[in-house]
């Protein structure tokens, strides 16, 4: 993929599903997307139930929902 948006820093305060999908989108473009977590409990999406997949009945190291909206960041 072409990486149009190298040397483009991103800080990313959101949680949820649209905005850590289009961050992710600019990480993939080349972007260096910074997601900064709160610090009591982290982004809530680590918690979310998605077709029966859990942390609990899914692979224990992967979160895979977490995973792909959060793609190709750092985070703090």
């Amino acid at each position: 993929m072409t990486q149009v948006l190298r040397g483009v820093r991103v800080v990313e305060l959101a949680s949820w599903t649209y905005v850590p999908s289009a961050g992710a989108a600019l990480a993939d473009w080349g972007a260096d997307v910074i997601k900064v977590e709160d610090v009591k409990g982290g982004d809530p999406g680590r918690a979310l139930v998605i077709g029966g997949f859990t942390r609990q009945n899914a692979r224990a190291d992967v979160d895979f929902i977490l995973e792909i909206g959060n793609r190709g960041k750092r985070s703090i």
